[in-house]
């Protein structure tokens, strides 16, 4: 009938997801040996659960913990992410002692103990990756990883499927690669299968 709302799937490359960004996110990450940005971009997807990271919804708040990181001048390196945060924290601290030792914990003290809380688990899934020289088995742990800490989606499923198939793949052959021919060639992986689909209507999205 005319005027009726004419729709159409349109598929985007899984790459283009959140899902697929946020396994690029902590990729970089691992291999970079978490440079602030990439930390604080990865923190920031919407995929992550603060409950699977063992944290309660109040106490997730990525801006507080971006603040807290560019006073702590953190630059990259998980060395000094820990000693810089612990720094900081400490300094806090003291100020709040200072003042009142019968005062709880402020606001800034608590956003750095649940930082602190979710670094460690991302530390722990970059000593989990070096235990490694396998390809396949270093990315068999991301992937357990992405799925410990993350929404349940369509997308993510996916993304499971291409990192279990590259995977295999790695068991099947030989993979003579360096850290930048395995992003490359996983990142590739990703861009070749589709998400899952958008339907739109005419007019609108």
């Amino acid at each position: 009938a005319q005027g009726a709302p004419l729709s159409k799937t349109l598929p985007t490359p899984l790459l283009e997801s959140n899902e697929a960004k946020a396994v690029r996110l902590l990729l970089d990450n691992v291999l970079e040996d978490f440079p602030r940005d990439k930390v604080m971009d990865f923190l920031a997807s919407p995929l992550l659960s603060p409950e699977k990271l063992g944290l309660s919804d109040d106490e997730w708040n990525p801006s507080a913990w971006d603040v807290l990181s560019r006073e702590a001048r953190v630059v990259e390196g998980e060395r000094e992410w820990t000693a810089r945060i612990l720094a900081w924290r400490r300094q806090k601290e003291k100020g709040s002692r200072e003042a009142d030792e019968n005062l709880p914990p402020t606001e800034a003290v608590q956003a750095s103990l649940s930082f602190e809380k979710v670094l460690g688990q991302l530390f722990q899934a970059k000593t989990q990756f070096d235990k490694t020289k396998k390809w396949g088995e270093k990315t068999s742990g991301l992937k357990i990883f992405l799925e410990k800490v993350s929404r349940p989606s369509d997308n993510l499923t996916e993304v499971g499927e291409v990192l279990g198939s590259f995977v295999l793949l790695s068991e099947s052959f030989t993979l003579n690669l360096n850290s930048e021919d395995f992003r490359a060639l996983l990142l590739s992986m990703l861009e070749q299968k589709q998400a899952s689909s958008k339907q739109l209507t005419a007019g609108g999205v």
